[in-house]
């Protein structure tokens, strides 16, 4: 996804970065942790409701680095997988 975020450092009042994001239920906490330590790269947090939690990455090398290719190695599959496809375009 791309992500705004107000910043007086730009003459727009925002910054753009890319952002990698998976959300999954709680009871996945430990799968999610197991991800950021697989990858090498983002940070697991859990939501304030405490029913969900998410894996971030927002580094620009690491998601052109670690993330793209992980996913080109291992496809997606379903509706995600066109999503991905028409992305690389």
């Amino acid at each position: 996804m791309i992500h705004l975020q107000k910043s007086s450092s730009y003459n727009i009042g925002f910054s753009v970065r890319l952002k990698f994001q998976i959300t999954q239920h709680n009871r996945d906490t430990p799968l999610m942790k197991s991800l950021v330590e697989y990858l090498g790269c983002g940070g697991y947090k859990e939501r304030l409701n405490g029913v969900a939690g998410d894996v971030t990455v927002i580094r620009f090398t690491d998601i052109n680095e670690k993330i793209i290719p992980f996913f080109n190695k291992y496809p997606l599959q379903g509706v995600k997988s066109h999503e991905f496809a028409s992305a690389k375009h």
